[in-house]
This record gives C-alpha cells, sequence and structure tokens, in this order.
C-alpha cells in the first residue's frame, strides 16, 4: 500500500447557484493544478452573468452554455493575476427551466 505523503490537498472546488427570472443556474467547478482554486472561484464568480448575457440564453440554453464554458477558459486563459499553465477547473453547467419544466446540462 502507498501511503499519502507530503501536504493535506486543499480543496480546490467552487459551485454557485442563481436565479433568474423563472431559471435556475447552477455551476459546478472542480478546480486543478498549483491554482486550480483560484481558476474554479474566477469561473464559478462569473459563470451566471456570462450565462445571462448570452444572445441565445432564452432560447437555445445549451448553445448558450456551451460558449460560456469557451468564454470562461478564454478569461482564465489570459489571467492577468495568475497563471494557467499548469492548472485550470473542469466544468459543469445546469439551467433548469421552471416554466417548460426542463433541464439543460
Amino acid at each position: 500500500k502507498k501511503k499519502h505523503r507530503g501536504k493535506h490537498k486543499t480543496c480546490q472546488d467552487d459551485a454557485k447557484i442563481t436565479k433568474v427570472d423563472d431559471r435556475i443556474l447552477l455551476g459546478l467547478f472542480d478546480g486543478h493544478g498549483p491554482v486550480g482554486e483560484r481558476a474554479s472561484r474566477t469561473c464559478s464568480f462569473l459563470f451566471d452573468t456570462v450565462l445571462k448575457e448570452h444572445p441565445k440564453f432564452e432560447e437555445s440554453p445549451i448553445e448558450a452554455m456551451v460558449e460560456t464554458i469557451a468564454k470562461l477558459h478564454r478569461k482564465i486563459s489570459t489571467a492577468k493575476d495568475f497563471v494557467t499553465d499548469w492548472s485550470g477547473t473542469t466544468t459543469t453547467l445546469v439551467t433548469i427551466n421552471n416554466s417548460d419544466k426542463k433541464i439543460y446540462v
């Protein structure tokens, strides 16, 4: 059996739930690497604003979420206050539309 050696790992994950009109937006961010916590925190902070400002947020939630993830990736990749060469975050976005009872992932 291998024993865990070295520092205890810090949780680098983040999440956010926001209500926008009749929709609930959920974002889950799994940070990894030396600055994974900053990457996941930045994406968690920005995702709902970026998503609800997307021109197709109402009519095409899947397209809006895919393009939001791409925009968040560009934002953290060009961040001035931390380097993401060896860090980042995986992202899962969910939109629950209460008016039509649909869930988009």
